[in-house]
This record gives C-alpha cells, sequence and structure tokens, in this order.
C-alpha cells in the first residue's frame, strides 16, 4: 500500500479501475479506509467515472442498499450527463437543482455540489434508477418539485416567494400539503432535513400532520381514521424501508423528525393540535424508529401517547431489531430491563434477515453488541424447532471473522461456521476455519465437507471450491447419489466456468448434461456469473 501510495494518478486510476470492474462496487467501498489517496480514487472511479454502473444487472438491490448520500453522489453526476434522459428522476433533480440555482443566484461551487446532493438524497430512488423517461413533466409538477427542492436544502425565502406566487410561479401550482413521485409532502421534508423554521412556517400555512403516506410514493395515502393498530396485521408494517433512505422520505413528518433525530421537531409535532393519534399505525412505527436514537425519545413519544408499549403486542421486539440495527445499547438495555423484549426471542418470518437478536448482531459484524448480548443471556444456538441462521452461521455468511471467532469461543459449532461461509461466498472465513479445525472436513464420515462444497458449488465462488478441495473435501467419494456430485451439481445451470474449473481441480467428469447456466442471486443479492461471481462476499 505504500507502494500505491507513490504511484503517478494516472497509474492509480488505472489500478482502482481495474479493481473495481473485478470485486464491484460493494466490496470497492469498503476498502475505502485503506488510506486517504485510496479514497479518493475509489470514489472517483465510482461516483465520477462509474466505472461499473451502480445499476448494473447484476446488482439489482444495490442502488436500494447503498448509502443516500453514495446514491446521491452518483445521481447528481448522472444528472448533469448524458444519462439524464435515461429516467424521469434524474431529470427531476438536473431540473430542481437549474432553478434553485438560477432563484437563489449562489456561486459557491462547494455550496452548490451540497445543495445538489441534498435534493438527490431526498428523491424517491425508484424515480433516480428506474424511473420512465416518457413520464410527463409539466408546470404544475416543476413548480411542486422546485417548491421540495428549496425546503430541502432550508432556503426560507424561496419556500415563501412559491407558496405566495411572489416567484413569478402561479400560487395554485404549488399546494403545501402536495407531492409528486419524486418527493413527498413538503411538511416530511421540512421535518426530515432538521428545518424546524420551515417546519412552522409550513404548519401557519396549513400544512397537515396528519397526511401519511406509504414508503412508495406510489402507494395509496392512508387514512388517518383507518389506520388503527392490528397486532395480527400490522407488525409488519413498522418496519423502516428496505434499503438506506434518507429521512425525509418517511411517510410522516413526525416518522421523519423521529428518524433524523431531530428532537426539537418531534417536540413541535407532539403538541396536541399537531399529534397524531397515539392508536395509529404511524405513531407506533415512529415509536420503533426512535429505537436507533435514544432512550429520551423513545420516553418523549411513549408519554405523549399516554401509553406504555408493554401494552402494545409486539412492540418492544420491532424496537430491538432497530436497536440492535444502530448499536444502541442503551435502548436494548431498558427494553430487556422493562420485560418489553426477550433477548432470546425469535424474530417474525417477515424479517427474512433475521432470526435472533444474537444472530442479528454477529450479521452485521458489530462486536461491542454481540459480547452485550451474550452477557445478557443471549443463546449461541437457535432451538432445534426454529428456522433462518444460527448466530455464528450469520457471522460467517457476511465475512465477519472476528464474531465468528468470538463466538466460537463461546460453544458455537464450527460446522455451521463453515457452512456460512461457504454459502456467502467467503473464502477468507472458509480458510480461517479449515486452518483453525484441521479435521473439520472429515467429521461425519467427510460429510461436512461435502455439505461445504455443495454451498460453495451453490454460489460459484472458485476461491471456496479450491481451498475446501485443497484441505481435502471429497470431490468424487462418499456421496449417496449422482446428482449429488459437485460437477453434476455445476452442471445443472451453474455454468460451465464451474464445470471447468472443478475438473481443473481433480472432479472426474460424468455423462450428464451441462445445462445452459441460469440466472442466480446470491445471499449479498448479486446476480453472480463468471463476469461477477467475485462481487460476492466482504473481501
Amino acid at each position: 500500500m505504500a507502494q500505491l501510495r507513490h504511484c503517478p494518478s494516472e497509474l492509480l486510476d488505472l489500478i482502482i479501475e481495474y479493481l473495481i470492474l473485478r470485486i464491484g462496487i460493494a466490496k470497492a467501498v469498503r476498502l475505502r479506509n485503506v488510506g486517504r489517496a485510496f479514497n479518493v480514487a475509489i470514489l472517483d472511479a465510482i461516483i465520477v467515472r462509474q466505472v461499473v454502473d451502480s445499476l448494473d444487472p447484476a446488482t439489482p438491490s444495490l442502488w436500494w442498499l447503498m448509502s443516500s448520500d453514495l446514491r446521491a453522489k452518483i445521481a447528481v453526476v448522472k444528472s448533469c450527463s448524458t444519462e439524464v434522459a435515461r429516467t424521469d428522476g434524474l431529470f427531476a433533480i438536473a431540473r430542481v437543482n437549474q432553478m434553485l440555482d438560477k432563484l437563489t443566484s449562489e456561486t459557491d461551487e462547494n455550496l452548490l455540489r451540497k445543495r445538489h446532493e441534498a435534493v438527490a438524497e431526498v428523491v424517491n430512488p425508484c424515480c433516480s434508477g428506474y424511473g420512465s423517461p416518457d413520464k410527463t413533466y409539466d408546470a404544475k409538477l416543476e413548480a411542486q418539485n422546485i417548491l421540495s427542492g428549496a425546503i430541502i436544502i432550508g432556503n426560507m425565502p424561496v419556500v415563501k416567494s412559491l407558496l405566495t406566487g411572489s416567484q413569478d410561479v402561479p400560487t395554485p401550482l404549488v399546494n403545501v400539503n402536495g407531492t409528486t413521485s419524486y418527493f413527498g409532502r413538503p411538511l416530511v421534508l421540512a421535518a426530515g432535513c432538521g428545518h424546524i423554521q420551515v417546519v412552522r412556517y409550513l404548519l401557519n400555512h396549513g400544512a397537515r400532520p396528519d397526511i401519511i403516506s406509504g414508503y412508495s410514493l406510489h402507494e395509496t395515502e392512508i387514512d388517518r381514521e383507518n389506520s388503527d393498530w392490528e397486532p395480527a396485521l400490522d407488525t409488519a408494517l413498522l418496519l423502516a424501508s428496505s434499503g438506506n433512505r434518507h429521512p425525509a422520505t418517511a411517510p410522516s413528518a413526525l416518522r421523519a423528525a423521529v428518524l433524523g433525530g431531530y428532537i426539537d421537531i418531534v417536540r413541535l409535532l407532539l403538541l396536541p393540535e399537531y399529534r397524531l393519534s397515539p392508536s395509529k399505525m404511524e405513531y407506533l412505527a415512529a415509536i420503533v424508529a426512535a429505537a436507533r436514537v435514544s432512550v429520551d425519545l423513545i420516553q418523549m413519544l411513549v408519554q405523549a401517547g399516554e401509553r406504555s408499549f408493554l401494552d402494545i403486542c409486539g412492540l418492544g421486539q420491532e424496537m430491538i431489531w432497530e436497536a440492535i440495527r444502530y448499536d444502541r445499547k442503551d435502548v436494548v438495555q431498558m427494553l430487556l430491563d422493562t420485560g418489553a423484549a426477550d433477548v432470546n426471542q425469535l424474530a417474525e418470518s417477515y424479517h427474512s434477515r433475521i432470526t435472533c437478536s444474537l444472530q442479528y448482531a454477529a450479521s452485521l459484524g458489530n462486536i461491542g453488541m454481540i459480547r452485550f448480548l451474550l452477557e445478557r443471556g443471549a443463546n449461541i444456538h437457535l432451538p432445534e424447532f426454529a428456522g433462518g441462521h444460527s448466530p455464528v452461521e450469520g457471522a460467517a455468511i457476511s465475512g465477519h471473522e472476528e464474531a465468528v471467532e468470538i463466538l466460537l469461543e463461546h460453544g458455537a459449532n464450527p460446522d455451521e461456521a463453515l457452512r456460512g461461509a461457504a454459502r456467502g461466498g467467503e473464502p477468507r472465513v472458509v480458510k480461517w476455519l479449515l486452518d483453525r479445525f484441521p479435521d473439520l472436513l472429515h467429521q461425519e464420515n467427510g460429510d461436512v465437507g461435502r455439505r461445504a462444497l455443495f454451498y460453495a458449488v451453490g454460489c460459484r465462488n472458485l476461491t471456496s471450491l479450491t481451498i475446501l478441495v485443497k484441505h481435502g473435501a471429497a470431490l468424487n467419494d462418499g456421496y449417496a447419489y449422482p446428482s449429488e456430485l459437485p460437477i453434476n451439481l455445476a452442471k445443472d445451470g451453474f455454468g460451465s466456468w464451474v464445470v471447468r474449473h472443478l475438473l481443473s481441480l481433480g472432479a472426474e467428469d460424468t455423462d450428464t448434461e451441462t445445462l445452459q447456466e441460469r440466472e442466480f442471486t446470491g445471499m449479498g443479492f448479486i446476480r453472480t456469473s463468471e463476469r461477477t461471481w467475485e462481487w460476492l462476499g466482504k473481501y
């Protein structure tokens, strides 16, 4: 790495370009902390030169899963290029930023860049990433979008002029409670961006905090009178949106302010004249969202609602997932102390990537939270009837070597760890486990090794396959049926390139026909192929 620092910038750019093409955007972003020059070069390749398209078909979920600030930086660059015609969302970003630049007469390049990115960060990701290029963009839509942009950047003079009609925009074209496919309601935008003066102004001019939208701006509005809490049906609706969204994209002003941690705005919206009914779904969802911020914010919402979350079935357990995700040990402790949550409670089935609290912390690689939960009685092993991944399997799938080590020290099963590492395309963890447990592959008469090969073929990770075979996993012997042979598994649509690799490792060929390669999405939401198989995994 010291040698890289002394590379000419042109050579470093070429090295970074090759690296990103080989390992993908997600892995490249993790390398940013190597050094300042490395960080700058990686960001330039991803954001400016875009050597790999963030909307590459091989990573269909990447646009949603990347951080909202990185997505905004990429979207701004796209909106200033020929790609602006790619989606209506990019066109909207470009148009709003152009008009705001004109209305504010701002010339400072750094401030303009920050404003442009702020607008792009709040645009509905569906529109900026996948919208239709032929959407009608009329004067009314543009006026509402410009109002949205002015609110996002917190420019009160432009907000006032647009709402009063003194900015050459007829007042009937903008609506203080209006929305578009690109931006949420004005009050939600102001609350989610932390602009309390704009929030007060909008409330004084007719903004309604009781209007609730779906997380998707294409969903029907939720009628406040018909959205009471129904535990059997509604617990899943407390979940935040998938991916990483800006607080200003929340369904309500209250939840937007909570997600942003804007205490003064939350306090304002909890005044009797503005407060949502505490019996409504959205109010309870705001309490769950507060679990990522602080105990004080939770207590503020609970006290204003004049009821205990202990009375609301399932609410505390939903809060613990949020607290674990955002490393709020104080919130987890409060939930355990009050009995609102159980450290070993299994997650409901709609939590597709969560099994229990320890597994969730392990899958995130949060060492402090893992130790914290273990000290409070979290079980290393799942109950026999439980589905999903065990804690050590979750850590291994995500490539968190230190988390795997801690869990093994507390009695976790190394076979589960190996299974997870092979399934998740994590050859580094596979090798670490086999070096630590030299006889692991040979346990159960070699079935541990055969299972690991099965998962490695399934995620098409050539490095994991090589490591397993070199450490003694059986390629040809001990399989009960021909269909279980790794070579035949590979021939069943996993790609001729995987077949060739297995043959090079010593697999005996069979008469089984090699089927056409089929699309497969791995644990990291990557469609693996000969081009992209190295994109999967942590390293």
